[in-house]
């Protein structure tokens, strides 16, 4: 599974995320779906959704 990394706050900070990818802007987190970036309110939105996805996937 591949590894990404993303910014919080400091540039010097990186945190790994396995098979997430996002970064943070003025205007909340953009993270990555299905190739496409989408704009959300915080991280914990982005994973909350992508966890739904997950499940709906399964069924």
């Amino acid at each position: 599974m591949p590894v990404s990394y993303t910014r919080r706050g400091d540039p010097d900070d990186l945190r790994e995320v396995d098979a997430m990818r996002g970064y943070f802007t003025a205007a909340g987190f953009y993270g990555l779906v299905d190739g496409r970036y989408m704009l959300f309110s915080s991280e914990s939105e982005y994973y909350e959704y992508l966890e739904a996805g997950e499940d709906t996937d399964a069924s």
